[in-house]
């Protein structure tokens, strides 16, 4: 029988070079991708703690930084296409993009030793929920741009 291990950190390498070449699409369908893997990595942890799904994101310590960079390039995609949004959704997008940037990236280069200050403890599933909600208004973001 495979180990609950493997299958963690399979599934988490498999799922972020799957992100990572996703650079090289176009905008849009980046976007989309992009908003899923945001979703996913809100939603699955959710799932794992309440004992729906028997796997979850690997914890391995160059797993974490390189969902920290496709975290922060999503957090990116929002801002850019909450620029590009007409009406009130505009700021909701462009804020949430700058928490989600500051919440991991904070913590990230406090580890690395960059940062002398971190955010304090919180429960991770405000991250999760965050990712849960910033993934939606990316769809929104797609769909309200007014460029391609």
């Amino acid at each position: 029988m495979v180990s609950e291990a493997f299958v963690t950190n399979t599934v988490t390498i498999l799922f972020l070079s799957v992100i990572v070449g996703t650079f090289a699409l176009p905008k849009k369908i980046r976007y989309v991708i992009h908003g899923l893997f945001l979703f996913a990595l809100g939603l699955i942890p959710i799932l794992y703690t309440l004992n729906v799904l028997s796997f979850t994101f690997g914890e391995a310590g160059i797993i974490k930084y390189v969902v920290a960079v496709v975290v922060v390039f999503t957090a990116r995609s929002l801002i850019m296409e909450g620029v590009h949004e007409e009406g009130p959704m505009r700021w909701v997008s462009i804020i949430s993009g700058i928490i989600i940037i500051i919440l991991v990236t904070v913590p990230t280069l406090h580890k690395l030793g960059a940062l002398t200050f971190t955010i304090p403890e919180y429960p991770q599933i405000i991250d999760q929920v965050i990712y849960i909600i910033a993934s939606i208004l990316l769809f929104i973001g797609i769909f309200l741009s007014k460029s391609d």
